[in-house]
């Protein structure tokens, strides 16, 4: 050491090899000495690999936050402990109007609106100084040419040693954020006043508490105590009407609404006093006082359930009714059908015939009625007025006088026959006065087995006999069977059959039917066209034909009235039958 004559040479910075051939980064120290008369120079070697990783992470941090605070909107600035800017992000300019180098030194005083809040802000640095802690803060930034705007102020403290060595800060702009604060407040305001106003129980449910609720709720729960705090255990029984636990069900509801955002059932509750009573409640999932909340509508089902009850046995009052009646005209229908000449009879008089009868109701307003009274055979369609019960009774009275006016030996004609009717029907009837329409259409025939002459009268029902191809049209006398204003006198009309004649008679009801395409009726022309086009078929084709037309033109349309059609071929040559 006595030896020394000079110093250190100045270190750098190589890349070194070991003896394997790895590289790493070094540090070279050399130092001269003067030893023995002679100069020599001692080098030392230093592995700095580490540290030059190191210094290359801190680079590339360094240029990455940069790079982050040059793109972000947001403007970065750092300050000294006393409140100097050391730094100002790009952002600043296109953010408040102010360049980044411009700004450098200057005091942080100029960025605030509002002395106050600059105030505020140093006591805030102050105390991030002294706790080492990071804080918010909301001020009105004051921009360079614009007017000034709310923004959020970040406070974050660089420490170095244990020491806050500056105190890096981030505004934010908050104007929409602030905007819907405003909007939300002025919505809560609005909300509760017709909260208030309510005129059903309304609460809010916040953390399984009833934190507010109306003038409406306290009434219906009797809720005296003001102070009491109130949860849905409180106002429900231990149990629900399905055997459930209030509490545990009353949570399943709660998370559907949150998860939906809606959700309406019916619950039992009870009054303060512990008297239960049915509601429905209606669960709203909403934000109130920035809060995940629930706008509860409680609605007393008391009086609908009292109504539904009523209404129920009211209801199986009308069903036992109903079902009288029912059984009534199925019992009046049988009735009815027990005057009308049954098939066995028909056929004793009868070979090739057809009866389309299609009531509207259960019970018909029309009827036939086919007979033998000495040579002759008695058939009548008649069309009684109404339908349905009230036309039911007087098929049973038109039966009833028919079958003893025909039966007497002293009537020689169908116009004799509807004459007798006549004023049958009008006796009976003239208690009503002389402005009833009681009574019925009818055409009858009278066919001599022996001459085979038909005798036809009609009160408003035609005869129509379809010979040769040709449809013959016998009209009926324009008078009813009963009341009207102006009588007239049955023709009695005679008709010398011939063989394979077709011979129909008929109520209104088939050409009176309104079609489903235009709403319009079958018609009697079209009727006719109809029985000509099917005259030359078996019987029973023609009876299925006319039904499958009848069906097509009606549709969906509701049946207009009953509808019966007789039908029938002459044939003289059978030995058994006249016809």
């Amino acid at each position: 050491t006595k030896n020394i004559l000079s110093g250190y040479e100045k270190p750098y910075d190589a890349i070194a090899q070991k003896k394997d051939g790895t590289t790493f980064h070094a540090e070279f120290h050399g130092r001269r000495y003067n030893y023995k008369g002679k100069k020599i120079r001692v080098t030392a070697v230093v592995d700095i690999t580490e540290r030059k990783n190191a210094e290359e992470i801190i680079k590339e941090s360094k240029e990455n936050y940069r790079l982050l605070t040059e793109i972000m909107k947001d403007v970065v600035v750092r300050i000294s402990t006393t409140g100097k800017l050391l730094y100002v992000s790009p952002a600043t300019e296109k953010f408040g109007g102010y360049k980044p180098e411009e700004e450098i030194g200057n005091e942080m005083s100029k960025y605030f609106a509002h002395e106050n809040d600059y105030h505020q802000a140093v006591k805030l640095i102050t105390e991030v100084v002294k706790t080492h802690k990071s804080g918010n803060f909301e001020f009105m930034y004051k921009p360079k040419n614009k007017a000034p705007f709310p923004v959020e102020h970040t406070f974050v403290p660089l420490i170095s040693n244990n020491k806050v060595y500056a105190i890096q800060m981030v505004l934010r702009d908050i104007t929409e954020r602030k905007e819907v604060e405003q909007a939300l407040k002025l919505n809560e305001k609005k909300y509760r006043v017709l909260f208030e106003k309510s005129r059903n129980a309304t609460l809010i449910l916040q953390n399984g508490k009833f934190i507010f609720y109306n003038k409406a709720a306290s009434i219906l729960f009797d809720i005296k105590n003001t102070q009491l705090e109130i949860t849905p255990e409180l106002l429900s029984p231990k149990y629900q009407q399905d055997g459930q636990p209030s509490e545990i069900k009353a949570q399943e509801n709660i998370t559907i609404a949150l998860k939906q955002g809606f959700y309406k059932f019916e619950w039992i509750h009870k009054h303060f006093d512990n008297t239960e009573f049915p509601t429905e409640i209606w669960l709203t999932a909403i934000l109130y006082e920035n809060k995940t909340s629930l706008h509860v509508v409680v609605i007393d089902l008391t009086e609908t359930k009292r109504k539904e009850k009523l209404l129920k046995l009211q209801k199986q009052k009308i069903e036992e009714a109903h079902k009288n009646i029912t059984d009534s005209i199925i019992y009046a229908e049988t009735i009815q059908r027990a005057l009308l000449t049954s098939k066995k009879i028909i056929d004793n008089y009868l070979n090739e015939y057809f009866i389309f009868n299609k009531p509207k109701e259960k019970v018909s307003g029309d009827f036939y009625y086919i007979n033998k009274i000495g040579k002759h055979i008695i058939i009548a369609v008649a069309d009684c007025t109404g339908h349905g019960v009230p036309g039911g009774f007087l098929t049973m009275l038109g039966i009833t006088y028919l079958h003893e006016t025909t039966k007497n030996k002293t009537v020689y004609n169908p116009a004799t026959v509807l004459e007798i009717l006549r004023e049958r029907f009008k006796k009976t009837f003239k208690e009503f006065g002389s402005n009833n329409n009681n009574g019925l259409d009818i055409a009858l025939c009278a066919i001599n087995t022996e001459t085979n002459i038909l005798q036809y009268a009609g009160a408003f029902n035609p005869l129509i006999i379809i010979r040769n191809e040709e449809l013959i049209e016998y009209k009926a006398t324009r008078n009813p069977i009963g009341f009207y204003p102006e009588e007239k006198t049955f023709k009695n009309n005679e008709i010398q059959l011939q063989n394979n004649d077709l011979i129909y008679i008929y109520s209104d009801g088939f050409q009176d039917q309104f079609g489903e395409r235009d709403n319009k009726k079958f018609r009697s022309v079209k009727f006719k066209e109809l029985l000509l086009e099917i005259h030359d078929l078996p019987m029973e084709i023609q009876k299925n034909k006319l039904n499958n037309v009848f069906m097509k033109w009606k549709g969906k349309n509701e049946q207009t009235d009953d509808i019966l059609i007789f039908g029938m071929q002459f044939n003289k040559d059978n030995e058994n039958k006249r016809c």
